[in-house]
């Protein structure tokens, strides 16, 4: 088993292609459509990894992002943000709120293997 990964998407369609190719890995997979349903995720079941939309309703990704890594129960778990959106400054503000990668979307699933093993993505 490769671990648990909570997957963050308000793109229904996105989350379960994501949740389906994770849990084909030999991922645990749970999901969330919204912040605050992701927080309380993270928050009860303290996953290995997170790939958090960077643009989700309610709390962001990079809201989430700030939370979980000023919680200690969630200080190891990697953090992989996505969004359509790959400018610089939006780069910047990831690895300022301590996101371990951040993708843009559409990505290959072999860049999101990489970023949850911690090979690349930023």
């Amino acid at each position: 088993m490769a671990g648990r990964v909570l997957v963050a998407d308000d793109e229904e369609p996105f989350r379960a292609a994501l949740a389906r190719l994770l849990a084909a890995a030999g991922y645990e997979v749970e999901t969330a459509q919204d912040g605050e349903a992701a927080l309380a995720a993270l928050r009860a079941g303290r996953p290995r990894a997170a790939v958090l939309d960077a643009m989700l309703a309610g709390r962001d990704g990079y809201d989430l992002c700030r939370a979980a890594r000023s919680d200690p129960a969630l200080a190891g778990m990697r953090i992989v943000l996505t969004s359509p959106r790959g400018r610089s400054i939006d780069r910047e503000k990831a690895r300022a709120l301590g996101a371990d990668a951040m993708l843009t979307k559409p990505f290959g699933f072999a860049d999101l293997e990489a970023a949850l093993a911690g090979e690349g993505g930023r």
